[in-house]
């Protein structure tokens, strides 16, 4: 069995873990977040439960999956991540610690399409790209892998988008 499947059952059954002793927290979060909001300041924010919880639920996060952190993490110690996608390094390094899958990225000049997997009309996977990644690319691995695919709208002039499906060019 490859060591990726074992470490992936072990991460699961650290989540349930967690997940578990979350649900015994929450009545004690909750009345500390009625205390400190009973005697904070008015000027400042109202405290919400989750502000107290000691045991965080798996995807509690505002960060990519751990296949995503794995490989983004994956391509900066191999030196394989172009300086200007490191504009989402902090939000993709919380949730790190995983293993790279065995395809890590897809590259293209202005995009990059991290831990990639083959669906019925292109790749799907988290996209990295630049404002000019917008259309057609040719996007290759190390591996061997040489696909076009289309890069659709760039609201902005940099983008990370988690779970989205590539259309292959036949």
């Amino acid at each position: 069995m490859p060591s990726e499947y074992v470490y992936i059952a072990y991460r699961k059954v650290q989540e349930l873990k967690v997940a578990k002793l979350n649900n015994y927290e929450k009545p004690i979060a909750a009345l500390t977040c009625l205390t400190a909001n009973l005697n904070r300041d008015k000027k400042t924010k109202p405290y919400i439960p989750e502000d107290f919880y000691v045991y965080k639920k798996p995807g509690d996060g505002n960060g990519p999956g751990l296949r995503y952190s794995s490989s983004y993490m994956h391509l900066i110690e191999s030196r394989q991540l172009p300086s200007w996608a490191l504009f989402c390094y902090k939000d993709v390094a919380s949730n790190s610690g995983g293993v790279a899958p065995p395809v890590p990225a897809l590259f293209s000049e202005n995009a990059i399409l991290l831990a990639p997997s083959r669906t019925q009309d292109g790749y799907q996977g988290m996209l990295i790209a630049r404002e000019e990644a917008k259309g057609v690319q040719r996007f290759t691995s190390p591996c061997g892998i040489d696909v076009e695919l289309v890069v659709e709208d760039m609201p902005t002039k940099v983008v990370a988008v988690e779970g989205i499906e590539l259309r292959q060019l036949r």
